[in-house]
Parts: C-alpha cells; sequence; structure tokens
C-alpha cells in the first residue's frame, strides 16, 4: 500500500508536535480501491497511525518537554489539495476513506491538534461533506479548509517560512 500512500511524517513543528504532510493530487483513489480489500487498508491505516503516535510519545517524553506541566504535543496534519480533479473524487474510494477515518477516530481519539486542507478547489466541499461525518463535532471543529496555502500560519508552526517551503516541496516526486 505505502507507494499509494500520499502521506508522511514529514517531521516536528516548532513546539514538537508532529507534522503528518501529504499532497492528494498524487493519490489515485480507483486505483487504489481497485488494488486493495478495505481491511488491507485499515490495517495500513492502524499501523501508519501508530508510528506518528511512536513520534508523539518521542516528542512528548521528558527529554523533549519543554516543561514538565506543558501541553501533551498532538499531530498537526496538513493535506496540500493543489492538482486535485473531481476525476479523484471517486464515490467508492470517500466511502472507504469515510470508514476509515471512523476507525482511526475510535481507536485514537484527541490524536489531532489541527488539520490543514490547503489550495482547496471550489468542488472539495462536496467531498469534505461526505467524509466530515465520520469524524465527531470537537475533530471537525480543529479542521481547516483554505482556498489558499495558510503559509503564514504554517511557516510559524513550523518556526520559519524555510522550513514551509521544504514541506511543500518534500512530495514533489512521489
Amino acid at each position: 500500500i505505502k507507494p499509494y500512500w500520499p502521506l508522511e511524517f514529514w517531521g516536528f513543528g516548532k513546539d514538537g508536535s508532529t507534522i503528518l504532510f501529504g499532497k492528494l493530487k498524487n493519490i489515485k483513489p480507483k486505483k487504489f480501491v481497485d488494488t486493495f480489500e478495505v481491511n488491507e487498508i485499515k490495517r495500513f491505516y492502524v499501523h501508519f497511525v501508530h508510528e506518528g503516535n511512536e513520534l508523539q510519545k518521542h516528542s512528548n517524553s521528558p527529554s523533549m518537554r519543554q516543561t514538565e506541566e506543558g501541553k501533551w504535543k498532538r499531530q498537526i496534519e496538513v493535506f496540500d489539495l493543489n492538482g486535485i480533479s473531481t476525476k479523484q473524487l471517486h464515490m467508492k474510494g470517500l466511502k472507504i476513506l469515510k470508514e476509515v477515518l471512523g476507525l482511526g477516530q475510535h481507536l485514537f481519539p484527541e490524536n489531532v491538534e489541527r488539520t490543514y486542507m490547503l489550495n482547496a478547489p471550489w468542488f472539495f466541499s462536496g467531498a469534505w461533506n461526505i467524509v466530515k461525518h465520520a469524524l465527531d463535532k470537537e475533530t471537525q471543529k480543529k479542521v481547516v479548509i483554505s482556498r489558499y496555502d495558510c503559509r503564514k500560519q504554517l511557516s510559524e508552526l513550523l518556526g520559519s517560512e524555510a522550513l514551509f517551503d521544504e514541506m511543500m516541496q518534500s512530495m514533489d516526486n512521489h
């Protein structure tokens, strides 16, 4: 599944939060759902999220914490929608995504600090209206959907504009 997976743990934010990044133009939903069974996708997803949890444990270890009373560092998710097309809004793929996100919501509640959906095209709202129901209301409130790249907010979270640029270019050949 990994070669088809458009996401990677990119690193850590300025405060030590783990950063999950993906360029969703790189996913081919029809090929993905035609190639893999739903249970294979779910197993892979649980393993992938567990990998992120291990990074979170590291960033929250005593040697990495800024103060003992410091807030638990959660995950920042950044999904670049630049270049996606309506062809990628494959109904079976969206239904499986909804199932997988529901599983993640159940197994890993309150894991996410904030999710950024960048460069969202006008038609993305239809896909979001299908998928968002897998997430509880509190998680939905953590999702920022923007037509723009959120450069200022993300540069601040990452620590610099140079790191923002590096992240945005990191999956160009994926």
